[in-house]
């Protein structure tokens, strides 16, 4: 690091929260804490009126927006304003301001802020309990950083920049390999549950047209002639249990999100529906996404949830994979009725009249087993590919460390000086 840093206080540095002059009418751009990226960027807001600007953070075009709340602070929730319609913006009070002075770069106090050593003092000057603590806006200002002359944040800057573009090439192409990873799961469910992997086998077209070519020796039958509705009240020391549209219905008591009440009582538990291992829940208004899955364990679901347990020998299992494949859930969506698709619910006297292919029992049970082992190596790609994400993370939070802080050689960084300094934003 360079004699030339000098130590300063960062409200020596910055304004925080400073007063902003906003216009007397009109609308201004606001941003609601699901605008601020993780890692730092600004996506797409809404408006408001200006006479709701009080009850919200105010800032201009170049202040730097920084999360004050936990888990955002730690997951680096932040952003450069620029290219607001009316130079002034609106953002959650949950989100801290600081207005740069002229000695440190915009985009400077941007990598700053994300830096390890402000996350750690951010963190411990948190006041709250549970899930609600902040960073008090007036500890802030005590944080103590180095900081570089203009010309030397120019280069380390640039250098961040260029640096963030190469992870976000590599970000992009992790995205785009789960994205295919996630396509041939479908194609294999698909595949598999309507019989196509299957070449010694003779094939027919079978009288539903969603259904394909199928095994010639395979029936068809209406969900209905394997299933009941059932809609038994639990009581109350069973688990409440939710219905993921991603990985159906969970095994035990569903976490409480924040916001969200627990229920506890056994008179909220008692007007809860009862499953059963093996009964096919579906939400209604998600079955078309997904939303259903086979029960594992006995508890208890929503009211409004469809509880269908076997009436016969049936594989529950292989019947929720022919109703998850892409075929399935279109077959569920043009079944469902709504004036839009949010809207559209799958009631039960449209869900027992789907007719699925049905291969002999002991088929189901292998075709079942066949796909969840399959399945579960391409999960097992989709995990690493993950864990290598993660990891990508954290070697660009320990680049941004590194060069903010002056642990990085003048040499490694580059000694070009930009004329006009990126907008960090654009990461």
């Amino acid at each position: 690091m360079s004699t030339s840093w000098q130590v300063e206080r960062l409200r020596s540095l910055a304004q925080v929260n400073p007063a902003t002059r906003i216009p007397r009418k009109g609308q201004l751009d606001f941003f609601p804490m699901e605008a601020l990226v993780e890692g730092g960027g600004l996506a797409r807001g809404h408006s408001k009126d200006v006479s709701e600007a009080g009850g919200y953070s105010q800032f201009v075009n170049g202040d730097v927006l920084f999360a004050k709340v936990t888990p955002c602070f730690e997951n680096r929730k932040c952003a450069l304003a620029d290219g607001l319609e009316r130079g002034v913006g609106l953002a959650t009070t949950e989100v801290s301001v600081f207005r740069p002075s002229r000695r440190i770069l915009p985009e400077f106090l941007l990598y700053r802020l994300q830096a390890f050593d402000f996350q750690e003092f951010g963190v411990n000057a948190m006041r709250g309990v549970g899930g609600l603590k902040r960073v008090p806006d007036r500890m802030v200002g005590d944080f103590e950083l180095r900081l570089p002359p203009l010309p030397e944040q120019r280069r380390i800057v640039a250098f961040i920049e260029r640096e963030l573009a190469l992870f976000a090439e590599r970000r992009e192409a992790h995205e785009r390999k789960k994205a295919v990873l996630a396509e041939a799961k479908q194609a294999l469910r698909e595949a598999i549950a309507f019989g196509r992997l299957r070449p010694g086998d003779a094939r027919s077209p079978s009288e539903e047209p969603w259904h394909g070519e199928v095994p010639s020796h395979w029936g068809m039958d209406r969900l209905g002639n394997l299933f009941r509705e059932a809609a038994e009240l639990g009581y109350a020391d069973l688990p409440v249990l939710s219905v993921s549209i991603h990985s159906g219905i969970s095994d035990r008591e569903m976490a409480d999100e924040p916001g969200s009440r627990k229920v506890s009582r056994s008179e909220d538990r008692g007007i809860y529906k009862r499953v059963e291992p093996l009964d096919l829940v579906y939400n209604q208004m998600r079955a078309w996404q997904g939303g259903f899955g086979v029960a594992s364990v006995e508890g208890l679901v929503s009211p409004a949830y469809v509880v269908a347990r076997p009436r016969r020998r049936v594989v529950p299992a292989y019947v929720e994979h022919v109703l998850r494949s892409p075929s399935g859930i279109e077959e569920m969506r043009r079944r469902s009725r709504g004036i839009i698709d949010f809207r559209l619910r799958l009631y039960w006297d449209e869900f027992k009249d789907i007719r699925i292919p049905l291969p002999p029992i002991e088929e189901q049970s292998a075709i079942a087993a066949d796909i969840d082992a399959k399945l579960d190596m391409v999960d097992r790609q989709i995990v690493l590919l993950e864990k290598s994400q993660e990891g990508l993370a954290l070697q660009r939070n320990a680049l941004i460390h590194e060069a903010v802080t002056g642990a990085l050689a003048p040499a490694v960084m580059g000694r070009a000086v930009p004329t006009k300094p990126g907008a960090a934003c654009a990461v």
